[in-house]
């Protein structure tokens, strides 16, 4: 049985003079209302308005591109069990061209068959900063030699990015939108 959510959307009555303010920067920010993990952020307007544009960076502009940030950022809706993360982010990832079964196996949280070199690293380093909390040498070496410090800095950020969303969204019981379901873990 799926528990309530404990904050969900605000309607235009229930929100502060501050909320109402954040609502209309946000439109202007991201083209769209209030939405997925911005929806508990709401309670925090400063901290909505300071995450959305990272968030548009990190869905738009890292150095390895959006097809190979989606296996980061379904990793972390894998590991942290986030729906609407998952939602969300495994139709972007098909349509940035992420293969299905890559896709299908990270929400079986196991490393995918048949990846590209790209993918591979990306994967590997993200499996390794996930166990770990830091990368080897070689690993690093390795990312860095194909991405340079910039991507180092990017995958680790975008990490932790997605690991902040998550966390504010499973704390808040945020309902997933209509989408891929994620597989409940074992």
């Amino acid at each position: 049985m799926t528990k309530p959510d404990r904050m969900p959307p605000l309607t235009e009555a229930e929100q502060t003079p501050a909320q109402r303010q954040a609502s209309e920067v946000f439109k202007t920010i991201r083209d769209q209302p209030v939405f997925g993990p911005f929806v508990p952020l709401h309670r925090s307007p400063d901290l909505m308005l300071r995450l959305a544009p990272v968030g548009d960076f990190m869905r738009k502009e890292l150095v390895f591109g959006v097809r190979l940030a989606e296996i980061a950022i379904l990793f972390t809706a894998r590991r942290y069990d986030q729906p609407v993360e998952w939602a969300i982010h495994a139709e972007i990832a098909a349509r940035a061209g992420l293969p299905a079964h890559l896709i299908a196996a990270l929400a079986e949280d196991r490393r995918p068959d048949q990846m590209t070199a790209d993918e591979a690293l990306v994967w590997d380093c993200v499996a390794e900063i996930d166990r770990s909390k830091r990368l080897c040498d070689a690993s690093y070496e390795a990312l860095c030699a194909r991405f340079g410090e910039q991507g180092v800095v990017e995958l680790a950020a975008l990490m932790g990015y997605y690991q902040l969303l998550a966390t504010v969204m499973n704390c808040a019981r945020t309902q997933a939108p209509p989408g891929p379901d994620l597989p409940r873990q074992r």
